[in-house]
């Protein structure tokens, strides 16, 4: 947090002011090259001298000494001070202002850095100034929780844009290793500065093509998810066989797939979706409300759990459906579904701690199960919502207590009903 809501709601104003005032700056290369000043004004080796120049020559000087010092970002495929050399002398002087303003805290430096980065990067992807898609963060909380990172396990984002899958995962458990890969080159930078920014997060991060250049050295022990997929399903098949490929045994998934690769009839799809049933362990699907990746797009997909190990033939699958939003668009944010995810999240640790038999939350309807055997006889469909919610069956000694208090509650009720009608009629004779 930083020192007050004041400075706070002082940084938000600069951002908004800054994003509205860009010229002729392509909005990504902006983002980046904030960033970077944002990381040098903390960096204590760093002289910060030239980045908080009003001139932007000497800034980018600046830039690419910080590059020099950093070793990874050095060789990265990305080049920094392209917005800072397009933008006028006054937008220069201004974005100036607010870094010295900055500084001239030392106490809440970082803090108010960190707090400077958030803001931006999220706005700039809420407002559509980029419009590379990211996973809501409220899911990607879910599904760090549901595959529960623990202590010295490798944690691969095949697919990390700006790395927030990573960041949900070292918040869920900050002892595991974590490695992401992404093939666009500004979008790794960003994940480097998102990983700072949330708290020095340690990750391995790779400028490459995850379904060509890796291999079976580089298994992990979990992995989280959300493959680039539009309308080839071709490409969720690649992505899902290369991340079954890449996780060691008995390693674990949450993948986020369209609605195609679950109902699809193309002879392909079903069988890749038998190989996760039958070859490997189908722990679970949250089924997604359609709204949850507003602004970005509109889209039927689901989180599917899966584990590498053979199955018994009659094991069950857990399954769940957060809940659409019925407010309006104009009030829409993701964190409108945490606390639907919160009781996905409690039916989900329930699950996992109970005999996997067919399985209902005794508080709550939001989580069911369905047998491997019921999606064979299904074509290996994976909707949830094709599956029916068994009816939830107490014990018989709890339904005999059942049936006492129903009998015994319609027995008192009859008397008073034939005690109220015998009254009334005492009172008109």
């Amino acid at each position: 947090m930083t020192s007050t809501r004041k400075e706070q709601n002082w940084i938000y104003e600069q951002i908004d002011f800054l994003l509205e005032n860009l010229g002729s700056a392509e909005p990504g290369d902006f983002l980046c090259d904030v960033s970077l000043l944002l990381y040098g004004m903390n960096e204590e080796d760093i002289d910060s001298t030239l980045l908080l120049s009003a001139n932007k020559y000497e800034w980018q000087t600046g830039m690419g000494k910080l590059c020099s010092k950093n070793h990874w970002l050095c060789r990265q495929q990305f080049t920094f001070g392209r917005a800072l050399a397009v933008m006028d002398e006054k937008r220069v002087s201004y974005l100036s202002d607010f870094l010295k303003n900055l500084i001239s805290d030392k106490t809440y430096l970082y803090e108010n850095s960190s707090e400077a980065f958030c803001y931006l990067l999220q706005t700039m992807f809420s407002q559509q100034y980029i419009k590379d898609f990211i996973t809501p963060s409220t899911l990607c909380s879910l599904m760090a929780c549901m595959i529960a990172p623990q202590q010295g396990e490798v944690i691969l984002e095949p697919v990390c844009g700006s790395g927030r899958l990573l960041v949900a995962a070292a918040k869920y458990n900050s002892d595991c290793v974590l490695t992401g890969i992404d093939v666009n080159a500004r979008m790794i930078v960003l994940t480097f500065f998102n990983m700072y920014f949330n708290g020095k997060i340690p990750a391995r991060l790779y400028h490459m093509n995850f379904l060509e250049d890796l291999n079976e050295y580089n298994r992990c022990d979990a992995v989280l998810a959300n493959p680039p997929y539009g309308d080839d399903i071709h490409m969720t098949i690649d992505f899902v066989n290369k991340i079954m490929e890449m996780l060691k045994m008995g390693g674990r998934c949450g993948i986020l797939v369209p609605e195609g690769f679950l109902t699809s009839t193309v002879r392909e799809v079903i069988e890749m979706r038998m190989r996760l049933l039958e070859v490997y362990t189908l722990e679970g699907i949250v089924a997604l409300p359609r709204k949850i990746y507003k602004p970005y797009t509109e889209s039927n997909s689901s989180l599917i759990l899966l584990r590498k190990q053979s199955a018994t033939p009659d094991y069950t699958v857990f399954l769940s459906r957060l809940p659409e939003w019925a407010g309006g668009n104009n009030e829409f944010s993701d964190q409108v579904y945490k606390q639907d995810m919160g009781r996905i999240a409690d039916a989900w640790r329930h699950y996992k701690e109970k005999d996997h038999g067919y399985w209902r939350l005794y508080e709550d309807d939001i989580a069911w199960s369905v047998s491997a055997e019921e999606i064979r006889h299904n074509d290996y469909i994976f909707a949830a919502d094709s599956y029916t919610k068994p009816e939830f069956l107490l014990p018989e000694t709890q339904l005999e207590e059942l049936r006492d208090k129903v009998f015994d509650g319609y027995e008192k009720l009859e008397r008073a009903i034939g005690n109220y009608f015998d009254e009334d009629f005492e009172s008109w004779l």
